[in-house]
C-alpha cells in the first residue's frame, strides 16, 4: 500500500509544479496511467482482503 501511495502523492507533486503541456503531455498521459493502475489494485486489494472480513 505504501507503493501505491508514494506513487500517487509523486504524480499529484510533480504536476502541481509544472503544467501539463505540449512537450511534456506524452509522459503526463503516462503517469497518469501509471496512477490509474495503481489505484486500481488498491480497489482490488480492498475488495479482495478486507470486503470477506465484513462480510462474516
Amino acid at each position: 500500500m505504501n507503493r501505491i501511495a508514494r506513487g500517487v502523492v509523486e504524480f499529484v507533486k510533480r504536476y502541481q509544479q509544472q503544467r501539463v503541456t505540449y512537450d511534456n503531455q506524452d509522459a503526463f498521459t503516462h503517469d497518469y496511467n501509471q496512477v490509474g493502475k495503481l489505484l486500481t489494485l488498491r480497489i482490488e486489494r480492498e475488495e479482495n482482503n478486507l470486503y470477506p472480513l465484513y462480510a462474516a
